[in-house]
Order: structure tokens, then C-alpha cells, then sequence
């Protein structure tokens, strides 16, 4: 499961287990809520504690499903931070390129295939930008220079080095998100010549004015 998907059930764990709570022992909301967060906290029992029977079954139940929950999501995140920089370390995965008068093709769709074939026909320098986890673990595997992030970041494009950058390759599928690549790419490198790969023949015009050199 992803993390978010982790957060929200700890989230619903913390509601239901609260609703529960206050059906069965006859406290308000608020006071229901507290009482889940000190029970799956483990700081101990103050001001409220279960009464009756169900109550305790509940209670029982609702530590063995809140902890399960929390340690899923802690186990992912964990997990997921290890190994970026287990990767990171190998250099498996690219933290930062140390490059220069290099290229960044942001985004790997079929069109950046074709480009990363081309760039390595003519041996130039360049980089991937890529958020999907798998696509950059593709990348890696084919030996393909690659950076896991957003492009449309500029703590991202920083570590593609677009200040260094001779160009930079524009392939989304939304000319919303192009536009907004251009503009910010072109004024943290106003030297840098920008491809955009519109997908629609009347955004063009549009992709000219904010800084693009070339689209189509």
C-alpha cells in the first residue's frame, strides 16, 4: 500500500475507534478521540477508561488494529527512506548530476524514449527526470542517467543542474504542466533552449510566448 493510503487508515483507525468508544462508554467525541490517541500512543490511561465489558473487548481490539495500522505505515515510509539512500549511496539512483552543457528530459514517455536513443546515438550528455518509482528503477536498470523527482520542481531541476544545462525536453502529456516547466526552467536558465511536445496544435503559440525555443 502507499503511504498516503497507510495515513488515511491510521486516520480511519482513530475516527472508528473513537465513534466506538463513544457509543459504547457514553463520552463525547472529543473526549473519545483523546482517549484513542493515549491508548495507541501507550502513554497510559488518565482520565478515561473502559467501564464495561465490551468496552475493554473493544478496547483490546482497537490496540491490536491501531498498532498493526501504525506499523505498516512506519514500516513503508521506513523502508522507502532506507532504500533511497541505500541507492542513493550505490548510486543506483541519482541524487545530484554533475554535469555540464547537458540535456534534461523531463518526464519518460515514448517520445523521451526516442530522445534518450537519439542523445546516446550522438553520445551527448543527459539526464531523465522521472517521478514514477518504477520507470526510474527501469531507467536505472538500463544504465540510463535518472533522477526520481518532479520536474516541475525546482529543488528537482537544481539537481538535473539546469543551470549548467545546454537544453531541456519538455514531454508531458498537459500543456498546462509545459507551460509551467518552460516558465520556471527559463528563468533559472535563461540560455537554456526549451523542446516542448504540445498536445494540442493551438497551444503552441502560447508555448512560444512563455520561452519555448521549439514545440511541436
Amino acid at each position: 500500500m502507499k503511504p498516503l493510503h497507510l495515513l488515511i487508515l491510521v486516520v480511519l483507525v482513530i475516527f472508528l475507534g473513537a465513534l466506538g468508544f463513544s457509543a459504547i462508554e457514553r463520552h463525547s467525541l472529543l473526549d473519545s478521540i483523546y482517549w484513542v490517541v493515549i491508548t495507541l500512543s501507550t502513554v497510559g490511561y488518565g482520565d478515561y477508561v473502559p467501564t464495561t465489558r465490551t468496552g475493554k473487548i473493544f478496547t483490546a481490539l482497537l490496540i491490536v488494529i491501531g498498532w498493526l495500522s501504525i506499523y505498516l505505515l512506519l514500516h513503508t515510509l521506513v523502508g522507502r527512506v532506507v532504500t533511497e539512500k541505500v541507492e542513493e549511496v550505490l548510486g543506483l539512483i541519482e541524487r545530484y548530476v554533475d554535469l555540464k552543457d547537458h540535456y534534461i528530459i523531463c518526464g519518460y514517455g515514448k517520445i523521451a524514449e526516442i530522445l534518450v536513443r537519439e542523445l546516446e546515438k550522438m553520445e551527448k550528455p543527459f539526464v531523465v527526470i522521472e517521478k514514477d518509482e518504477e520507470k526510474v528503477r527501469e531507467l536505472t536498470e538500463k544504465g540510463i542517467k535518472v533522477i526520481h523527482g518532479d520536474a516541475l520542481s525546482e529543488e528537482t531541476l537544481k539537481r538535473a543542474g539546469v543551470d549548467r544545462a545546454k537544453g531541456l525536453a519538455s514531454t508531458f502529456g498537459d500543456d498546462a504542466e509545459n507551460v509551467f516547466l518552460t516558465v520556471t526552467a527559463k528563468d533559472m536558465n535563461p540560455n537554456l533552449r526549451v523542446v516542448v511536445v504540445s498536445n494540442r496544435e493551438e497551444n503552441i503559440d502560447r508555448l512560444y510566448r512563455v520561452g519555448a525555443d521549439y514545440s511541436k
